[in-house]
């Protein structure tokens, strides 16, 4: 009974630690298309930069809103640097360009 116990803790214990290191990492890889921002799994005030993690290809990426009038547009280098990212709302998309990857992240 004891062994049983042991075994049941150390999996629950295990188990919230991947949980926990799955909601500090608020990453979301994006690639060519058009994205609705009210459909991201991500809180919208824990996204602030971009960054094009690419070897090759060079990404444009570009935020508008619900009228279609853009709120911003970044040209991204292979392995770029992070960018701030405009503040988003449910209502805007989010336009990738090119086959390049796109990671959005909080910090």
């Amino acid at each position: 009974m004891k062994k049983l116990i042991s075994t049941l803790f150390i999996f629950l214990l295990l188990s919230c630690n991947v949980i926990s290191a799955f909601s500090d990492n608020l990453v979301q890889p994006l690639t060519e298309g058009v994205y609705r921002v009210g459909d991201f799994i991500i809180p919208l005030e824990e996204i602030n930069f971009v960054q094009n993690t690419s070897e090759k290809e060079i990404v444009y990426f570009t935020v508008v809103d619900e009228n279609n009038a853009v709120v911003q547009s970044i040209r991204l280098e292979p392995n770029s640097e992070k960018f701030k990212v405009a503040p988003l709302k449910p209502g805007h998309r989010i336009i990738i360009v090119d086959y390049g990857t796109v990671v959005l992240s909080k910090e």
